[in-house]
């Protein structure tokens, strides 16, 4: 498994993360952190893809194959062409700005769910 950063699941409880980092390791997890994919290429004849990773610092990893890739890319809020802006409900990239209470900027407007600007992970979308 590979991170970007220096550490796994940076955002969430130190305590559950290191739980699960344990657990994932027992299970014959590698992570590698600082680490990024470099380049993808099919293994001729099969179905299989050859992997080569790139280290922060550079250092390129020896191509390796795969069965399965899975690439976690992130979420991003949808929130353009919603008419927001007509709403008065002030939006950036990043999500629509609420309060504590997921009051928009337009008082009679609330948000819920990945498109509020803050920390998108599935458990904070059911709010």
């Amino acid at each position: 498994m590979l991170e970007r950063g220096t550490q796994f699941l940076p955002r969430d409880d130190p305590d559950g993360v290191a739980l699960l980092a344990d657990q994932m390791a027992k299970d014959g997890v590698k992570m590698l952190f600082e680490t990024a994919p470099k380049e993808f290429a099919p293994v001729e004849g099969s179905d299989k893809v050859m992997v080569t990773f790139k280290k922060n610092n550079g250092e390129i990893i020896e191509p390796q194959e795969y069965d399965v890739v899975l690439l976690a890319t992130g979420r991003l809020p949808n929130v353009e062409n919603l008419g927001l802006d007509e709403a008065g409900v002030k939006y950036d990239k990043k999500g629509v700005k609420t309060d504590n209470y997921l009051r928009t900027s337009n008082s009679n407007i609330y948000s819920c769910g990945d498109c509020v600007e803050g920390m998108n992970f599935t458990h904070n979308s059911d709010i």
